[in-house]
């Protein structure tokens, strides 16, 4: 089977230019976004990518990058791996949930070598300035002096008063000119400020981008990970939907439908969400389907909320419900459907899972459904003309003692039943392997066979003896 995930997404600013990342990934197919705020790791996970990597976010203009969003990606699936930056933060604070964290700065944090998010700190341009970087991370300037001691531009002292300088400065001041200045205000004698001069001579060359070489590493691993598919991740832990998520979901949605979109042009392949929205849009179709897709939304939250975790026998369960409904009998038609639906194998334990979970919340919450049934119908413009028909019904029925008729009373046997139903009654509506009882029952919302046959009693009492 086909694996149906989607390309990687980087998100990828100021550590490395995005130049010189596709050149890295050597025309493997990864889609490349801004430095990512809070929710953008949530909205590229809810496309299913193989893979997300996190090198560079926002820090003060927008709301960082948020934890419970990468524990949420995690929990889909999607492999997450942070670099260099905000990525590296935050691997090492979800190594133990599963964030993958690439290169020497992420092990200082992960060591608790470094502790303070202001080491990875910069200013830069815009998208349109390529997110030049327009000052160094603290990280670079240690890396850097550090080459310098090795290279024996400068000593060991001198090194370290040029990291004070630069802790010393704001992170969108921290340049090399002023945190050279600032260390040879410091720096006492002659000879400290000959090694600062020198230092300032050996930067255009020697000065080391520890950022850039940690977004390389983490391209290099992405591009690993799409020579070799790994299948989708599995946790040990269950993700809890709290209030606050549920919430901070619903901004991220709400601003993504507003804005034009920040990421880069993706690179060819299935066509996305969007378009499919489209084409129900032109069709006419998609305002039901919008409907449909929130309730089943709504019905798996409300299941997740309750602590509900299907089992393999509710899962086996709905699975068979799902395809006899639907008249995937047999091992050859279900194959096809999922090939037809474009579904990898390791998704349909998923897919039948939600199936699960909206199943069970809708017979919990029948009693409430069943309220607002009414309004619904007067929406579709339904509801006066079947609610006549149903006391009409009702009443006829009563009047003669068919409230619950049998195939006798009828002088009906089951053969001629069904061919009344499926032959006549739904006649271009019901076709197919669906047209037998068992699978209309269910996926009509029957219980049993049973159920439906007194239905359909009634019914053929009520139409026979109407007609004409």
């Amino acid at each position: 089977m086909a694996d149906r995930r989607g390309p990687p997404v980087v998100f990828l600013g100021p550590s490395l230019p995005w130049a010189e990342a596709r050149a890295a990934l050597g025309g493997v197919a990864v889609e490349l976004r801004p430095p990512a705020a809070q929710g953008d790791l949530f909205l590229a996970a809810r496309r299913r990518p193989l893979a997300i990597g996190l090198v560079d976010g926002v820090f003060e203009r927008a709301p960082a990058v948020w934890h419970k969003e990468v524990l949420w990606a995690l929990s889909e699936g999607v492999h997450v791996l942070g670099a260099a930056s905000m990525g590296a933060l935050r691997a090492a604070e979800l190594a133990p949930f599963g964030m993958v964290g690439v290169g020497a700065i992420w092990a200082a944090y992960a060591r608790g070598d470094l502790d303070d998010d202001g080491e990875v700190a910069v200013v830069h341009g815009d998208a349109d300035a390529g997110f030049r970087p327009l000052s160094v991370a603290l990280v670079d300037v240690r890396a850097t002096v550090e080459a310098a001691v090795i290279a024996g531009v400068v000593g060991v002292d001198v090194a370290r008063q040029v990291v004070q300088a630069a802790r010393a400065l704001h992170y969108p001041e921290r340049r090399y000119p002023a945190i050279l200045d600032r260390a040879a205000e410091a720096a006492p004698g002659d000879e400290a400020r000959r090694q600062l001069a020198a230092l300032g001579a050996w930067l255009p060359s020697g000065r080391v981008a520890g950022k850039g070489r940690d977004a390389l590493a983490l391209l290099q691993a992405i591009r690993a990970l799409v020579d070799a598919p790994p299948p989708p991740l599995e946790v040990p832990w269950r993700f809890h939907r709290t209030d606050a998520w549920i919430e901070a979901e619903r901004r991220a949605l709400r601003r993504a439908s507003e804005e034009a979109p920040r990421a880069a042009a993706a690179p060819a392949g299935p066509a996305s969400d969007d378009a499919l929205v489209e084409e129900l849009q032109i069709e006419g179709a998609w305002p039901a389907l919008r409907r449909q897709a929130l309730g089943r939304a709504l019905a798996v939250a409300q299941a997740q909320a309750f602590g509900r975790e299907p089992d393999a026998t509710s899962l086996a369960i709905q699975a068979e419900r799902f395809r006899v409904a639907r008249g995937l009998v047999t091992p050859t038609a279900f194959a096809d459907w999922v090939v037809a639906e474009g579904l990898a194998e390791d998704h349909l334990p998923a897919f039948f899972e939600g199936e699960s979970q909206a199943a069970f919340a809708e017979a919990l919450h029948l009693d409430e459904a069943l309220v607002h049934l009414p309004d619904v119908l007067r929406a579709a413009g339904r509801h006066q003309a079947l609610r006549e028909r149903a006391t009409r019904k009702r009443a006829f029925l009563r009047a003669r003692g068919l409230e619950d008729p049998t195939l006798a009373d009828l002088g009906l046997d089951e053969a001629s039943l069904w061919a009344w139903l499926f032959g006549e009654r739904l006649r271009g509506v019901v076709s197919g392997p669906a047209a037998a009882p068992l699978p209309f029952a269910l996926a009509a919302g029957f219980p049993d066979v049973d159920a439906l046959r007194r239905a359909a009693l009634r019914e053929y009492a009520y139409v026979t003896a109407t007609a004409g």
